[in-house]
């Protein structure tokens, strides 16, 4: 399991690189769009817009990149100070918590690009269809999702492997 996680990890960095050339491009963008403003009247025609999808682009591939690498914000104050199967089975829960939302996540994404692609939906200014973008997030939306369900798997198993330490152990 802990390879299979480790190859879905190898795609979701190399995708991830889509995600930081998009980040590029934006700054780019608007750079030259803000120097524009200031010495000129001229601006570039739907930068904001441009900023909106690449926005969608960079998070939505992004996620599944914090997954893979555990940097997600967490909060330990409490569980820190359980026992050593307490933890486990805290994890266990809050993960299987996180697997039902991304499901949620996924299905709404569906649901959004469908519909947008159904309908022609486009963005205003420079009629880009916003369809591709929502498959975008689809995509980074299950690759997470993958992610979580492989380490709600893998906690599940450090259940099982869970072993109460010795006194000995406890001391050093």
């Amino acid at each position: 399991m802990k390879k299979f996680r480790d190859i879905i990890g190898n795609i979701v960095d190399k995708i991830s690189y889509a995600g930081m050339a998009v980040i590029f491009i934006l700054m780019i963008i608007t750079t030259v769009d803000v120097i524009l403003r200031k010495v000129s009247p001229l601006s570039i025609r739907g930068s904001y817009e441009l900023t909106e999808m690449g926005m969608l682009i960079i998070v939505f591939l992004g996620i599944a990149a914090f997954q893979v690498k555990g940097g997600h914000v967490r909060v330990d104050m409490f569980v820190n100070k359980f026992p050593g199967r307490a933890k486990i089975i805290t994890a266990i829960v809050v993960q299987l918590i996180e697997c039902v939302a991304g499901g949620f996540l996924i299905y709404g994404n569906i649901e959004k690009m469908l519909a947008n692609g159904a309908k022609g939906i486009s963005t205003s200014t420079l009629l880009i269809p916003t369809w591709p973008f929502c498959a975008i997030m689809m995509i980074g939306s299950i690759l997470f999702t993958i992610m979580m369900i492989l380490d709600l798997i893998l906690t599940v198993i450090d259940l099982a492997k869970y072993r109460k330490p010795t006194a000995e152990e406890v001391a050093t």
